[in-house]
């Protein structure tokens, strides 16, 4: 049975390739032979571009002074895209369990990341009578 559906559908999926939507306005350019991939590939040229000129600036820091200068210069470029930071608050942290393991402790810690918004994630800490 497999192979009978087989047999049937491999001709109309040639069939299918002969028929070309006429709405589809990349069709016969040769710039656009590729389409489906062409985000994608000019993202990575861009990347890799930007990965170059990257490593030619970290190449040229000598100094801790040049590297001072490069991170400033990263964090301003940095803030300039991302916006202003939000303003710093309370964390309003509680512990809300504990697990005792050999050697250390698994705190779970749930924490305000902004206001009346709640974040949890587990604190490890180790066993001071166990040093």
């Amino acid at each position: 049975m497999r192979t009978v559906a087989l047999l049937v559908l491999l001709p109309l999926e040639a069939l299918a390739d002969d028929f070309r939507p006429e709405w589809n306005v990349l069709y016969g350019h040769e710039e656009f032979r590729k389409a489906e991939t062409m985000l994608h590939d000019h993202l990575a040229k861009v990347r890799a571009a930007a990965d170059q000129d990257r490593e030619k600036v970290i190449g040229n820091v000598r100094t801790p002074a040049e590297l001072q200068k490069y991170q400033a210069q990263t964090a301003a470029r940095l803030q300039a895209v991302l916006g202003e930071f939000p303003p710093r608050t309370a964390l309003n942290a509680k512990t809300v369990g504990r697990l005792d393991r050999p050697g250390y402790a698994v705190e779970k810690v749930i924490f305000e990341s902004r206001p009346r918004r709640s974040a949890r994630r587990p604190d490890l800490r180790p066993d001071r009578g166990a040093q």
